[in-house]
C-alpha cells in the first residue's frame, strides 16, 4: 500500500516558494538588482521603443520631405528553461526524539507535520534562492554535465554575447586589483551615457570581493586625504551608486538602471509547472521506506531588455 503524505502547510502554496522565495529572496532581487515577471512558461518578448534623438525638423504647410522621425523597436526575449527541486528527509532519524515533529493521522493517511516541513524547506528554499541567484549572473547552458549553472544563460554571458552588438564595452585594463580598481572604475564611469548622469536608479553593478578591494583603497586614501567614497553613503563613486553581488564573476563590472519594476533593464523569468501551480509542492512517502521525498518543478531565465542602455567591463 503506497502511504501519501500531504502538507497543509505547502500544499497550494508553490507560487509563494517558487517566485517569492526563490525569486525575490536571491541577493540580487532584495538589492533591486532585477524585475521578477512571474508565469514565463514559454518565450516572451522584452519590448523596447527607441525614437530619433533630435526629432525636430523645419516647419512647413505640406507635408516635411526630411528629418522623418524614425521609431523602431528593440526585441530581445526570455526563453525559459525547465529545472527540478528534489530531495528526500529521513523524519525516522529525529520524529521519535523531538514531539514537536511528530507525524499526524492515521496509517493510511499519514500528515508530516507541518512545522517539520517548514523547518526542512527552510533550508530548501534558501539553498535555491542562493543557486537562482548564481544562475542569474553565471548561468551557462554549456557547462552542462552536473554543473550548478547550466541550466539557463545568465546575464554576463548574454551581455558578452551582444548580439545587437549595441553595449558599451569599457577598454579592457586586466584583472581588478586594489591597484587599478579606482581607474577602472573612472574609465566606467567616463562611459556612462550622459543622459543616465542624473537617474538614480542607473547603477554600477560588481562583484562583493572587487568592491572589498575599493573599500581598502579608500581605506588607505583616507590616512592621507579623505578617500574616494562618499562618506555618508560609502557606495557612491563620483555621485553614482555602486551595488555589489557575491554571484557577479570578479572583474566584471555592470552598468544598468536596474530596480524591481518594469523599468529595470536587467529582468528574471520564472514558472511552475502547471501541476505544481494547482497541487502544490508534491511530497511523497512510498512502499515500506521511511524516506519522504519532495519535488517541484520549474522554468527561468535571465535577461536584458536594451544593450544600448547597458555599460560593460571585462578584463581582457
Amino acid at each position: 500500500m503506497a502511504i501519501t503524505v500531504t502538507s497543509t502547510n505547502y500544499n497550494g502554496e508553490l507560487n509563494e516558494f517558487l517566485y517569492k522565495v526563490m525569486g525575490l529572496g536571491a541577493q540580487t532581487a532584495m538589492k533591486g538588482g532585477y524585475h521578477l515577471i512571474p508565469g514565463v512558461n514559454m518565450k516572451e518578448q522584452l519590448d523596447k521603443l527607441i525614437t530619433t534623438e533630435d526629432p525636430f525638423t523645419d516647419y512647413t504647410d505640406d507635408t516635411p520631405s526630411t528629418g522623418e522621425n524614425a521609431n523602431t523597436k528593440s526585441k530581445r526575449e526570455l526563453s525559459p528553461l525547465k529545472f527540478t527541486v528534489w530531495g528526500s528527509i529521513t523524519p525516522s532519524v529525529w520524529l521519535p526524539v523531538w514531539r514537536r515533529y511528530r507525524s499526524q493521522g492515521t496509517l493510511t493517511q499519514l500528515s508530516a507535520n507541518p512545522q517539520f516541513l517548514a523547518d526542512v524547506f527552510d533550508l530548501v528554499k534558501n539553498s535555491s534562492a542562493r543557486q537562482l541567484d548564481k544562475l542569474f549572473w553565471q548561468g551557462d547552458v554549456g557547462a552542462g554535465g552536473s554543473s550548478p549553472l547550466r541550466f539557463f544563460d545568465g546575464v554576463i554571458k548574454k551581455i558578452e554575447a551582444d548580439s545587437d552588438t549595441d553595449v558599451t564595452f569599457v577598454t579592457p585594463a586586466g584583472t581588478i586589483v586594489k591597484a587599478n580598481v579606482v581607474a577602472i572604475l573612472e574609465a566606467f564611469y567616463a562611459a556612462i551615457p550622459d543622459k543616465f548622469f542624473d537617474d538614480p536608479d542607473f547603477k554600477i553593478h560588481m562583484n562583493t570581493g572587487d568592491f572589498k578591494l575599493l573599500q581598502f583603497f579608500n581605506n588607505d586614501a583616507k590616512k592621507t586625504t579623505v578617500g574616494v567614497l562618499n562618506e555618508t553613503i560609502q557606495r557612491l563613486f563620483l555621485e553614482k551608486r555602486i551595488e555589489h553581488f557575491t554571484n557577479l564573476p570578479a572583474s566584471r563590472i555592470v552598468g544598468a538602471k536596474t530596480l524591481s519594476g518594469e523599468s529595470s533593464n536587467l529582468v528574471l523569468g520564472m514558472y511552475a509547472s502547471l501541476e505544481d501551480e494547482i497541487m502544490g509542492m508534491k511530497i511523497e512517502k512510498k512502499d515500506l521506506s521511511n524516506i519522504t521525498r519532495y519535488r517541484f518543478d520549474g522554468m527561468a531565465d535571465a535577461q536584458y531588455r536594451y544593450g544600448g542602455d547597458i555599460v560593460y567591463y571585462k578584463p581582457v
